[in-house]
């Protein structure tokens, strides 16, 4: 029993890790430079990848799925936490190359190509997620980077968002698959098993 049991975790492992490292989510909160205080996204807000899909502009980049809180002081009436979701997804911000990145203790600048999704609240603000292309293709589970990739787009133009961005898994088909198909098979030798004994005595 207690080989079957092992050889049951093994293929879920197995079938964990080969499909958590194609789907991945990204948690990022921070603040808008040059904003009003207590502006900024708020803990708990995400974006969704396939991986796979990171250079498909007609899979949008990979992106499947997004949940970003923003508290905005400069709108009226203030404070206001406006939640941007894939409902108001509203176009591919086309790759360009002028990024400030912020890693570690120092700021530098440089020309990298990023990859931007624009999410629209009418009348309430448009958010922009950009992102550095090579790390989007590369990160990986449990990766943490602190940067201001994401900018919001405001009246008086981009503001930088630090960040402190953790990835997290994403369970998918062959996950769940691995995950269910191990435990019907440990349900049915242990119900198995039990009829057994209650036969024997």
């Amino acid at each position: 029993m207690q080989k079957l049991l092992f050889v049951a975790l093994a293929f879920c492992t197995i079938g964990s890790a080969n499909c958590f490292a194609a789907v991945i989510k990204l948690q990022f909160c921070g603040i808008f430079e040059d904003a009003p205080a207590g502006s900024g996204v708020l803990e708990g807000s995400f974006l969704t990848f396939d991986q796979s899909f990171i250079n498909n502009v007609g899979n949008n980049y990979g992106l499947v799925d997004a949940n970003i809180v923003t508290r905005r002081t400069d709108l009226a009436p203030f404070p206001s936490d406006f939640t941007y979701t894939m409902a108001n997804f509203n176009s591919i911000v086309m790759p360009t190359t002028s990024v400030t990145s912020v890693v570690g203790p120092g700021t530098r600048t440089f020309p990298e190509t990023v990859k931007g999704w624009s999410f629209l609240l009418p009348g309430q603000g448009e958010f922009f997620a950009v992102f550095p292309e090579t790390w989007l293709s590369t990160v990986m589970i449990g990766d943490t980077l602190t940067n201001n990739y994401i900018t919001e787009f405001r009246p008086d133009g981009f503001k930088a968002d630090a960040d402190i961005i953790r990835t997290v898994p994403e369970p998918s088909g062959l996950a769940i698959f691995g995950l269910s198909s191990a435990f019907i098979f440990l349900k049915r030798r242990l119900k198995k098993r039990t009829s057994l004994i209650a036969f024997s005595s």
